[in-house]
């Protein structure tokens, strides 16, 4: 099982490619960041998975594919994913472009991790539509697969339409890299299974993991796919403690059926956590190593 490490970072931390660097050279599989375009100042929806106020975290998210580009000029083995990019929120031509463009440069190590996105407020400053941003997002993944595998492709939908365009540089993954889907709850699994490449559930526990993989593969051989095609990035916090405990941490989500496990660090330990500026220059070296030492 790979190994991979989450860091929101921002103005407040270590700059995306001395911190890459430094992740490849700790010997971890991938580097992962966040997105979220923009937090307005007033919000009335809780924190998904907290149910409290947004944390100011999520004000000080850097754009994923500028962070992974330094990130990607740094290193020449690490994976640079991203966990997730709201899809709903960005027009599929540019983002298909930045798709593009990071993968063919980065020799194909982009994990493109995607979802629809939860915050209403951030999500209609883009004019997504948020009661079928499902539907949206599928949409826009559509969109993008089309650009990548066809040299000069149009697309008609129901959000995006556009003729036919010349879209280069081709990714270096032939036809675009996968979908990973970042999505959760009970038509998780039917979701990955219709339209997906991987899937990338998000604090749950082995035993729900495992089930929840048990779904999947019911699915997958109702549409006539292989579940075991289908590479499943468990993405959960630092959970602490000692090597011991952290290697058992990682045991028991492979013997679920995890394919990696990212572990999300310097945002504190849980949903709605405020910390989000600890891994900065003077201080990033240590905290690496501490995980590495325990996860590694």
């Amino acid at each position: 099982m790979q190994v991979g490490l989450l860091v929101n970072v921002n103005n407040h931390t270590v700059d995306p490619a001395t911190l890459a660097g430094a992740v490849e050279d700790a010997g971890f599989e991938s580097l992962w960041v966040g997105d979220h375009p923009a937090i307005p100042y007033e919000t009335k929806t809780p924190m998904q998975g907290s149910g409290g106020e947004i944390p100011e975290a999520y004000a000080h998210v850097s754009d994923p594919f500028v962070a992974l580009s330094f990130a990607a000029a740094a290193t020449t083995t690490l994976k640079l994913g991203t966990g997730i990019c709201i899809v709903t929120a960005r027009h599929p031509v540019l983002t298909a472009l930045q798709v593009s463009t990071l993968d063919y440069f980065s020799s194909g190590r982009l994990l493109f991790g995607v979802g629809c996105g939860w915050l209403p407020e951030e999500l209609e400053l883009f004019g997504v539509d948020y009661p079928r941003r499902l539907a949206q997002a599928r949409e826009h993944v559509e969109a993008m697969r089309a650009l990548w595998s066809e040299p000069e492709q149009a697309f008609a939908g129901e959000w995006t339409s556009f003729p036919q365009l010349r879209l280069n540089p081709r990714p270096a993954q032939q036809g675009g890299p996968d979908i990973l889907l970042g999505t959760w709850g009970n038509g998780a699994p039917g979701r990955v299974a219709e339209w997906a490449d991987g899937w990338l559930p998000m604090l749950v526990t082995p035993a729900e993991l495992a089930a929840d993989l048990e779904r999947l593969r019911v699915e997958c051989e109702r549409r006539g796919r292989d579940p075991e095609a289908i590479e499943v990035t468990l993405f959960e916090y630092d959970p602490g403690g000692d090597r011991d405990s952290c290697q058992e941490f990682l045991g028991a989500y492979a013997e679920a059926g995890a394919d990696r496990v990212v572990v999300i660090a310097g945002l504190g330990d849980h949903m709605g956590a405020h910390e989000w500026g600890t891994w900065g220059p003077d201080q990033f070296r240590d905290r690496l190593d501490g995980v590495a030492g325990r996860f590694l």
